[in-house]
Protein backbone atom coordinates (compact mmCIF):
# COMPACT_ATOMS: atom_id res chain seq x y z
CA UNK A 1 0.00 0.00 0.00
CA UNK A 2 2.90 1.92 0.84
CA UNK A 3 4.62 1.75 -2.84
CA UNK A 4 1.79 2.11 -4.41
CA UNK A 5 1.28 5.97 -2.71
CA UNK A 6 5.14 6.15 -3.18
CA UNK A 7 4.00 5.28 -6.90
CA UNK A 8 1.26 7.77 -7.35
CA UNK A 9 3.54 10.91 -5.41
CA UNK A 10 5.82 10.22 -7.84
CA UNK A 11 3.22 10.33 -10.86
CA UNK A 12 1.98 13.58 -9.55
CA UNK A 13 5.71 15.11 -9.23
CA UNK A 14 7.03 13.87 -12.17
CA UNK A 15 3.80 15.04 -14.60
CA UNK A 16 3.78 18.62 -12.58
CA UNK A 17 7.06 19.54 -13.01
CA UNK A 18 7.43 19.49 -16.25
CA UNK A 19 9.74 16.44 -17.01
CA UNK A 20 9.57 14.54 -19.51
CA UNK A 21 6.62 12.12 -20.76
CA UNK A 22 9.55 9.17 -20.73
CA UNK A 23 9.79 9.51 -17.09
CA UNK A 24 6.23 10.26 -16.43
CA UNK A 25 5.42 6.43 -18.64
CA UNK A 26 7.83 4.93 -16.62
CA UNK A 27 6.28 5.64 -13.19
CA UNK A 28 2.84 4.97 -14.50
CA UNK A 29 4.37 1.09 -15.46
CA UNK A 30 5.74 1.11 -11.81
CA UNK A 31 2.57 1.89 -10.86
CA UNK A 32 0.30 -0.22 -13.06
CA UNK A 33 3.02 -3.24 -12.21
CA UNK A 34 2.59 -2.70 -8.49
CA UNK A 35 -1.06 -2.98 -8.91
CA UNK A 36 -1.03 -6.66 -11.20
CA UNK A 37 0.98 -7.44 -7.94
CA UNK A 38 -0.84 -6.56 -5.65
CA UNK A 39 -4.21 -7.32 -7.42
CA UNK A 40 -2.18 -11.01 -7.72
CA UNK A 41 -1.74 -10.96 -3.93
CA UNK A 42 -5.20 -10.41 -3.33
CA UNK A 43 -6.50 -13.01 -5.43
CA UNK A 44 -4.07 -15.93 -4.05
CA UNK A 45 -5.16 -14.76 -0.90
CA UNK A 46 -8.90 -15.15 -1.73
CA UNK A 47 -7.84 -18.50 -3.18
CA UNK A 48 -6.32 -19.47 0.18
CA UNK A 49 -9.68 -18.29 1.98
CA UNK A 50 -11.64 -19.98 -0.22
CA UNK A 51 -9.92 -22.87 0.16
CA UNK A 52 -9.76 -22.83 4.27
CA UNK A 53 -13.66 -22.10 4.36
CA UNK A 54 -14.11 -25.45 1.77
CA UNK A 55 -11.83 -27.00 4.38
CA UNK A 56 -13.34 -25.93 7.31
CA UNK A 57 -16.57 -26.56 6.25
CA UNK A 58 -15.74 -30.03 5.18
CA UNK A 59 -13.93 -30.77 8.76
CA UNK A 60 -16.82 -29.49 11.02
CA UNK A 61 -19.51 -32.02 8.93
CA UNK A 62 -16.72 -34.44 9.93
CA UNK A 63 -16.87 -33.20 13.17
CA UNK A 64 -20.63 -33.42 13.32
CA UNK A 65 -20.84 -36.76 11.78
CA UNK A 66 -18.54 -38.43 14.01
CA UNK A 67 -20.05 -36.57 17.40
CA UNK A 68 -23.17 -38.06 16.02
CA UNK A 69 -21.55 -41.11 15.69
CA UNK A 70 -19.64 -41.73 18.97
CA UNK A 71 -23.16 -40.53 20.59
CA UNK A 72 -24.87 -43.74 19.05
CA UNK A 73 -22.15 -45.51 19.57
CA UNK A 74 -22.27 -44.69 23.37
CA UNK A 75 -26.26 -45.05 23.43
CA UNK A 76 -26.19 -48.14 21.85
CA UNK A 77 -23.30 -49.59 24.47
CA UNK A 78 -25.20 -48.06 27.45
CA UNK A 79 -28.37 -50.03 26.25
CA UNK A 80 -26.30 -53.41 25.98
CA UNK A 81 -24.69 -52.69 29.19
CA UNK A 82 -28.10 -52.33 30.80
CA UNK A 83 -29.48 -55.01 29.14
CA UNK A 84 -26.55 -57.17 30.24
CA UNK A 85 -26.71 -56.03 33.85
CA UNK A 86 -30.57 -55.90 34.44
CA UNK A 87 -31.90 -57.92 32.14
CA UNK A 88 -29.61 -61.25 32.51
CA UNK A 89 -29.84 -60.16 36.76
CA UNK A 90 -25.99 -60.83 37.46
CA UNK A 91 -25.59 -61.09 41.03
CA UNK A 92 -23.64 -58.08 42.67
CA UNK A 93 -22.17 -59.38 45.53
CA UNK A 94 -23.29 -58.87 49.51
CA UNK A 95 -20.31 -56.41 50.92
CA UNK A 96 -20.41 -59.41 53.97
CA UNK A 97 -19.56 -61.94 52.01
CA UNK A 98 -16.38 -59.99 50.65
CA UNK A 99 -15.72 -59.52 54.64
CA UNK A 100 -16.16 -63.34 55.09
CA UNK A 101 -13.61 -64.79 52.22
CA UNK A 102 -11.15 -62.55 52.83
CA UNK A 103 -11.01 -60.49 56.22
CA UNK A 104 -12.78 -62.76 58.76
CA UNK A 105 -12.12 -66.18 57.06
CA UNK A 106 -10.84 -67.94 60.54
CA UNK A 107 -12.29 -65.20 63.04
CA UNK A 108 -15.26 -65.00 65.76
CA UNK A 109 -17.70 -62.31 65.03
CA UNK A 110 -16.70 -61.66 69.65
CA UNK A 111 -13.03 -60.96 68.15
CA UNK A 112 -13.88 -58.89 65.41
CA UNK A 113 -16.30 -57.49 67.67
CA UNK A 114 -13.71 -55.97 70.24
CA UNK A 115 -10.68 -55.23 67.57
CA UNK A 116 -13.59 -52.75 65.39
CA UNK A 117 -16.08 -51.58 68.07
CA UNK A 118 -18.96 -52.78 65.82
CA UNK A 119 -21.71 -54.68 67.53
CA UNK A 120 -21.97 -58.39 67.34
CA UNK A 121 -25.54 -58.88 66.30
CA UNK A 122 -24.87 -56.24 63.45
CA UNK A 123 -21.54 -58.00 62.52
CA UNK A 124 -23.22 -61.31 62.40
CA UNK A 125 -26.24 -59.85 59.99
CA UNK A 126 -23.71 -58.23 57.89
CA UNK A 127 -21.85 -61.79 57.10
CA UNK A 128 -24.92 -63.48 56.17
CA UNK A 129 -26.11 -60.46 53.97
CA UNK A 130 -29.42 -59.79 56.09
CA UNK A 131 -28.23 -56.03 56.87
CA UNK A 132 -26.83 -53.44 54.47
CA UNK A 133 -23.27 -52.18 55.87
CA UNK A 134 -23.77 -48.13 57.09
CA UNK A 135 -21.16 -45.77 57.07
CA UNK A 136 -20.00 -46.53 60.59
CA UNK A 137 -19.62 -50.34 60.42
CA UNK A 138 -17.29 -49.24 56.64
CA UNK A 139 -15.33 -46.67 58.65
CA UNK A 140 -15.19 -49.34 61.79
CA UNK A 141 -14.16 -52.03 59.54
CA UNK A 142 -11.20 -49.96 57.40
CA UNK A 143 -9.36 -48.62 60.64
CA UNK A 144 -9.53 -52.49 62.14
CA UNK A 145 -8.92 -54.28 59.14
CA UNK A 146 -7.53 -51.85 56.46
CA UNK A 147 -10.49 -52.55 53.85
CA UNK A 148 -11.82 -49.71 52.03
CA UNK A 149 -14.63 -48.07 53.47
CA UNK A 150 -15.46 -46.67 50.18
CA UNK A 151 -14.81 -49.93 48.48
CA UNK A 152 -17.75 -51.26 50.93
CA UNK A 153 -20.50 -48.46 50.47
CA UNK A 154 -19.77 -49.02 46.69
CA UNK A 155 -20.70 -53.08 47.29
CA UNK A 156 -23.34 -52.06 48.92
CA UNK A 157 -25.08 -49.64 46.36
CA UNK A 158 -24.45 -52.17 43.56
CA UNK A 159 -25.96 -55.00 45.75
CA UNK A 160 -29.53 -52.85 46.38
CA UNK A 161 -29.19 -51.62 42.68
CA UNK A 162 -28.93 -55.36 41.93
CA UNK A 163 -31.87 -56.33 44.40
CA UNK A 164 -34.28 -53.75 43.13
CA UNK A 165 -34.04 -54.45 39.49
CA UNK A 166 -34.55 -58.24 40.03
CA UNK A 167 -37.43 -57.51 41.55
CA UNK A 168 -38.47 -55.01 38.98
CA UNK A 169 -37.62 -57.08 35.68
CA UNK A 170 -39.50 -60.48 37.63
CA UNK A 171 -42.44 -58.19 38.16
Amino acid sequence: MEVITLSIMCVILIAGSGVAVYHYEKAIRILKDELIVSYTDIKGLRNSVDTLRRTSDHYECEWNLSLRRCTELRDTLLHQSRDKAFVACHEAAHPGELLKELYFKNTTIRIIAKQSGAAKSVIQRILVGKQAITADAAYKFEKAYGVSALMLLNMQANHDLYVITCKMTTV
